[in-house]
This record gives C-alpha cells, sequence and structure tokens, in this order.
C-alpha cells in the first residue's frame, strides 16, 4: 500500500505488537503513579501545612520579636536623649552660676571699685553666658550621644535575652501548634 507521496505505508494489523506493548507499559505505569499519587495527598498536604505552619510561626515570631525590639530601642534611644538634654541643660546652668560667681569674686579682689561696677560685672556676665552656650550645647550633645550608645549596648546585651524567651521561643510553639491543628483540619 502507497501514499500520495509514494512512499510505502504499514497498515496497523501488520505493526509490530512491540509498540503496542510499550505504550500499554506506559500507560499501567502511569495510571498507576497517579492512583499512588492520588492515595498519598492527604498524607502530603498534612506534612506540608505542618512545615508551612512551623515556617510562618518562626517567622512571625522573628518579626514580632524584630517590631517589639524596635519598638523598645526607639523608646529607650529617645528617653537617653531627653535625659541627656536636661541632665547637661540644668548641670550648665550650675557651672554658669559657679563660673559667675567665681569670675565675680575673683574680679571684685583684684580689681578697684571703678573696674568692678563698670567692667567686671559685664565680663562676668558675657564669660557666663558664653560658657552657659558652650555648655548647654557641647555637654548635652555629648552626652546624648554617650547614653544613647550606652542604652543600645545595653538593649543588646540584656533585652534580646528577654524577648527570645518570651517572644521567639513561646510564641513561636504556640503558633506552630495552632496553625499546624488549624490547617490540618
Amino acid at each position: 500500500m502507497r501514499s500520495i507521496t509514494g512512499q510505502s505505508v504499514v497498515p496497523i494489523s501488520e505493526r509490530p505488537r512491540e509498540r503496542d506493548f510499550f505504550h500499554s507499559l506506559s500507560l499501567s505505569l502511569s495510571r498507576s503513579l497517579s492512583l499512588a499519587l492520588s492515595r498519598s495527598l492527604p498524607l502530603f498536604t498534612h506534612s506540608t501545612y505542618v512545615y508551612l505552619s512551623i515556617y510562618l510561626s518562626i517567622y512571625l515570631s522573628i518579626y514580632i520579636f524584630l517590631y517589639i525590639y524596635l519598638y523598645i530601642y526607639l523608646i529607650y534611644s529617645c528617653l537617653s536623649i531627653y535625659i541627656s538634654m536636661s541632665f547637661y541643660l540644668c548641670l550648665s546652668i550650675y557651672l554658669s552660676i559657679y563660673l559667675f560667681h567665681f569670675i565675680y569674686v575673683y574680679l571684685s579682689i583684684n580689681q578697684s571699685i571703678y573696674l568692678f561696677h563698670f567692667n567686671h560685672v559685664y565680663l562676668s556676665i558675657y564669660f557666663t553666658l558664653l560658657m552657659f552656650i558652650y555648655l548647654s550645647i557641647y555637654l548635652s550633645i555629648y552626652l546624648s550621644i554617650y547614653l544613647s550608645i550606652y542604652f543600645t549596648l545595653l538593649m543588646f546585651i540584656y533585652l534580646p535575652i528577654y524577648l527570645f524567651h518570651f517572644t521567639h521561643v513561646y510564641l513561636s510553639i504556640y503558633l506552630s501548634i495552632y496553625l499546624s491543628i488549624y490547617l490540618s483540619i
């Protein structure tokens, strides 16, 4: 039997039986594989849900841990800056009053009455204001940076211990159990 192009065509009934054997074997293997996958699908989905719940619980616990840590860090840094600014402002006022008293007494003892009344009082006030501005700006900024670094190191050492125990471990265990039960149902 010949086709349109002139080549000979073998009928289906005269083809070798090997192709039918391999075709039936591939069909039987695909059916058995699909049957095995359909039987093991509930177990696969359950384990997937469990692993997914554990992963999500760990992720959420780390996220909540970092959020609480950042929030407390911002509170402590703002408080440290505020405390340092107020403390060194008071200290600068105290030192300026002390310097005013020192300059006033020193100039009143070593100079005459005329210079005392017209020059040294104004000069002492001038130096006092200069020292007040210098101390209130420089020392407050310096101590604010120092206390912020101190609180930062303190939080990096002590705070993660408490937050790790109370947030990371217990919350991850709770969320993993809860999500595994919820997703498996």
